[in-house]
This record gives C-alpha cells, structure tokens and sequence, in this order.
C-alpha cells in the first residue's frame, strides 16, 4: 500500500490516504516519529510516506574498504534510479523537513518503494566507480538494521556489472528463452499446417483441371444440335 499522490509532493489528510495507504496511516502506525529536521512527530498525524512498502524500507548500511591499502571506496547513490522517477513521481512538498521521515527523493528509497512482482527480488542500493580488481581482498562493513526473521526471510549482497540494459538476470534470460522457443514451435506448426493446406488446393486443382476435358467430350457443341421436327398428317376420311 502506498499513496501516488503523496510521494509526488502532495500533502494529504488521513482521509484521502485512507484507501491507499491502509493500515499505515499515521506515525504511530509507521513506528517512526523523527522528522528529517530530528523534531518529533506527534502519533496521530499522517505518515509521510505512508503505507506499508514505506515502512518497509529497507536500511541496511555497507561500506567497502580495499584489505591491502586500508582504503575506503565511495559507494555513490546518485544515479541509481529510473531519471523519470525522481522529480516527477517522487518529490518533496515545501515543509519536508517538518513533516516526513524520510526524503522522497532519496533515490534508494525510490528504488525500494518500485514494488516487485515476484517474492526473490533485488533492488540497486549503490554504484561504485572504482574498478575491483580480481584476485584483491575488500573488506564489506555492514549495519545490519533490517530485520528479515519476522516474516523468515533472506538478504544477501550482490556485486554485478551493469550497462545500459540492467544487470545480470537470470531469471528474465530464461523467460526469454522459454517464450522464444513457445514462438517457434508455433511458427513450424503454422508452417506445416500451411504447406499440407497448400499441397491438398493442389490436388483439388488438378482434379478439377482433369474432369474437365471429360465433361467437354461428351458435350456437343451448341451449333451442331439438330432437332427433328414431326410431319403434318393428312386428314383421312372414315365411312359412316
């Protein structure tokens, strides 16, 4: 549950986020009371964000240091999400600061708040520039604030390359391939199906071709046609 109209930077009574954003309406029901300025949020008041994708956020914490020159790599989170979100879909209203717990716009929480449709999911928290160089130790530093045991879940780290078509998924490889096999079955059915029609309207045509010259022969011609024509009889007086 989620409310389209608040995360685009509208402000919204508990009544118009009552159908979207049921049961995560107000901070108390969020459990968090500290606005981005630290003031604290009465439990009454709506949740902003409000509903449960938003309470869901994940908030993990990873940090990433090179083993042999104890060096700290950035992990950027700048362009991480869909640049048709941020600004438009997600945006902050005028007194953010005092009225929602965390940034809209922070592209993180954008990410996360893109619901998935299936339940093993991944979700892009971070980029890093630096090149990692194989057979090189990192260390990864991680602040496990996320609690996964109350609904028995997973969580798991992935470094992958990515370009301008995502990163590596598996999954969408293989729907790919099943629906690409499912359309070539279906075009050699088509195909074979085409060819046996087409090789029977030939044997239909042939067929017709030789009947014919059979009905012709045994047709005269119209011009030739004679019709024989009976005699006048003379009329033949009888004896009374």
């Amino acid at each position: 549950s989620k409310s389209t109209n608040q995360l685009m930077g509208d402000v919204l009574s508990l009544d118009d986020v009552r159908s979207d954003c049921d049961p995560v309406l107000t901070v108390q029901d969020l459990g968090r009371t500290r606005t981005l300025s630290g003031a604290t949020l009465a439990p009454g008041v709506v949740a902003n964000p409000c509903g449960l994708v938003a309470k869901s956020f994940f908030n993990d914490t990873f940090g990433l240091t090179d083993v042999s020159t104890a060096a700290t790599l950035t992990i950027r989170t700048d362009r991480i999400a869909w640049p048709e979100d941020k600004g438009d879909k997600f945006r902050r209203p005028g007194n953010s600061q005092n009225i929602q717990w965390i940034d809209p716009e922070d592209e993180r929480f954008i990410n996360w708040m893109r619901t998935s449709a299936f339940p093993h999911f991944r979700k892009l928290w971070g980029r890093i520039e630096t090149k990692l160089e194989a057979n090189k130790q990192y260390r990864v530093a991680i602040g496990s604030n996320y609690d996964v045991g109350k609904f028995g879940g997973q969580k798991s780290v992935v470094f992958t390359t990515t370009n301008a078509f995502g990163g590596r998924n598996m999954f969408l490889s293989i729907c790919y391939l099943v629906a690409g096999g499912i359309c070539f079955i279906i075009f050699l059915g088509a195909l074979v199906r085409k060819l046996a029609l087409a090789n029977k309207f030939k044997e239909i045509e042939e067929a017709n071709k030789t009947q014919k010259p059979a009905q012709n022969k045994s047709t005269a011609p119209a011009g030739n046609n004679t019709t024989a024509q009976p005699a006048p009889m003379a009329p033949v007086a009888q004896p009374l």
